[in-house]
Formats: C-alpha cells, sequence, structure tokens
C-alpha cells in the first residue's frame, strides 16, 4: 500500500507502523489547529488500559500510519485524496480510522466504504446532521458531510443518534426517512457493514466543551460507554473521530475525552477481532 503520509511526532500508544489484517489503522487527516497529533499526545496522559473493556493497548495490534499529506488547496480535492486513501487502507483488509478536526471529509470515507461495501450503513453520533446541500458556498463543508454522502447511498442506509440542533428542514428530512435511532436499536444495525463518524459534539459541553458551535443537551462517558457497548463492532469496516475544536477548550480536557475515545474504538475493534 502507498500512502503519502507525514510519520505522526508521537504516535498513538501501543501502535505500530505496519499493516496488520483485520486491526484499526489509525490516520491523521489534515487541517488547521493540528488535530489528530493533539489527540496522539493527550493519549499519553491516560492509562492504556480500559476496565470498561477489560483490555490494555499494548495487548493488541493497531496501526498507526500518521497524517495524510494533502496537496491541494481545496476541500473538494482533498477530499478526493482522503477517500483514495480509505480505499487503500481497506485494500489490505485493515479497518480505517481517521482523525480529522471536523466532518468535511466524512462523505468521502464513507462513500469510498460504499464503494467496497455497497450496503453499507453509515451511522453519524453528534449534535448536527450535516444534511446541508451547501454551507457558505462550498457543497464540500462538515455541514453538507451526510448529504454528500447521500449522493451515495439511499437514505435507508444513513442514520443519525444524537442529533439535537440543525435546520428546520433537516430535522423534516429525518423524520420523513426515518434516519434518527435510539441507543437500543445499534445491534440491530448494519448487518451488511458499518461506517461509525464519532463527532465529539455528540458529548454535552460539560463532558466536552472544545467543539465548534457547543450544544447543550448531550451525552456524558457514562452514556457514551453505554453506546458504545450496543455498537456491533464486528460489522464496522471503517470509522472516524472528529470534531474537537482545541480553540475552545484551555483545559485540555476535550483532547483527553477525544483520546480516550480513540482507545476505546481500537480496543473494541481489535476485541471483537481477536474474539
Amino acid at each position: 500500500m502507498s500512502l503519502h503520509v507525514t510519520l505522526a511526532p508521537t504516535p498513538y500508544p501501543g501502535a505500530t507502523g505496519t499493516t496488520h489484517l483485520g486491526t484499526p489503522a489509525l490516520l491523521g487527516l489534515p487541517g488547521t489547529a493540528n488535530v489528530p497529533d493533539l489527540i496522539r499526545e493527550s493519549a499519553l496522559r491516560l492509562e492504556t488500559y480500559s476496565p470498561d473493556l477489560d483490555r490494555d493497548l499494548n495487548d493488541i495490534t493497531f496501526t498507526d500510519y500518521g497524517n495524510l499529506t494533502f496537496a491541494a488547496h481545496n476541500n473538494e480535492e482533498n477530499s478526493r485524496i482522503a477517500g483514495d486513501a480509505c480505499r487503500a487502507i481497506l485494500g489490505t483488509e485493515a479497518i480505517p480510522f481517521f482523525l480529522s478536526r471536523d466532518s468535511r471529509y466524512t462523505s468521502s470515507t464513507i462513500r469510498a466504504t460504499a464503494d467496497r461495501y455497497p450496503e453499507i450503513t453509515a451511522l453519524q453520533l453528534g449534535a448536527r446532521p450535516n444534511l446541508l446541500d451547501e454551507f457558505e458556498g462550498s457543497k464540500w463543508h462538515a455541514r453538507t458531510a451526510m448529504k454528500r454522502a447521500l449522493d451515495r447511498l439511499p437514505a435507508q442506509q444513513i442514520k443519525h443518534l444524537g442529533a439535537r440542533c440543525g435546520t428546520k428542514e433537516e430535522f423534516q428530512f429525518m423524520a420523513e426517512n426515518d434516519t434518527m435511532i435510539e441507543a437500543q436499536d445499534l445491534p440491530e444495525l448494519g448487518k451488511k457493514g458499518l461506517y461509525l463518524s464519532i463527532n465529539l459534539s455528540v458529548f454535552d459541553p460539560y463532558t466536552a466543551p472544545g467543539v465548534n458551535l457547543p450544544e447543550p443537551g448531550g451525552i456524558r462517558w457514562e452514556e457514551f460507554s453505554q453506546i458504545a457497548s450496543l455498537i456491533p463492532w464486528a460489522r464496522v469496516k471503517a470509522c472516524d473521530l472528529v470534531g474537537l475544536e482545541p480553540s475552545g477548550d484551555h483545559t485540555g480536557l476535550s483532547h483527553l475525552v477525544s483520546a480516550k475515545v480513540v482507545r476505546q474504538v481500537i480496543l473494541a475493534l481489535a476485541q471483537t477481532n481477536l474474539s
């Protein structure tokens, strides 16, 4: 596999730099604020062991490729590059796990995953539906991510959990197409494959204030753990963590929450594939 990457100054704790069949493969997607590396650095402040999962990062195998290199200066072309990277990782039979500041590349990685798994379900955990057709003059924006995914997937293959703000039209679309689900629906989701996009905005600002446009009313860590326990991880073909806005939290708490989410996802995917 050939990816144009820059090695991370501090790889995620426990990671290797080589591909392993059926295991998570981290890849940072560039953008302002150096978010992927901030998450990696914050992970050094966490234990490698998860009491929730009774598993340690040092006992599993996963990859950290570093950060993808973008040659272009527009979101549409960079989205194409991100999609190509997703296809390349999927081609090794690893599980791509992208770290990005926001959802601007999520549509491309969903679409790339759908090229390999056409009946995949795309699940977004986050405060905003991201169903706008255009935002600030661009069709390739974080606020249009799930709409661009709908250019490729039918509405019944898009699901939202935790959406609590957006336009009237976005909520009408979700109601009319039955895209909003509850935690208890998760075990039956994605029987033909699942793409999981976790936006940090799914958390209440008391738990993770460092997001763009924080919205009261989200979940706490304990609720996230419960949700994670219901996700059918064996069906997850690719995933991402987005939404960290470092300027919104000078305490660094949101960085730690992001790093802990990454740890839980890596361990859940690895545990599924080793069980």
